[in-house]
């Protein structure tokens, strides 16, 4: 949750490549990642995100993709199907 929420707040994101961050986190957008481990660049995508500007692009993302109906569609379609199974 603290990815959206971050990104929600229009604050960008650098992380590793792994779980749900490919999901929410888009180069240039929302943030940035970084290969799973890399720590060096993890490092360095954290710096860069200081001097990028991608409030609004971040935002913008939260409300088109991550808004509160379109989840709760998403578990209602999800639950149907796994219901049906």
């Amino acid at each position: 949750n603290a990815v959206l929420e971050s990104i929600a707040c229009g604050t960008p994101v650098a992380g590793f490549e792994v779980g749900g961050m490919p999901d929410a986190v888009r180069e240039g957008t929302s943030g940035t990642l970084v290969a799973r481990g890399d720590v060096d660049a993890l490092a360095a995508a954290t710096a860069s995100l200081l001097d990028a500007d991608m409030r609004t692009s971040c935002r913008a993302l939260a409300e088109s993709e991550f808004d509160a109906v379109r989840e709760a569609r998403a578990f209602a379609d999800l639950y149907t199907e796994v219901l049906a199974a």
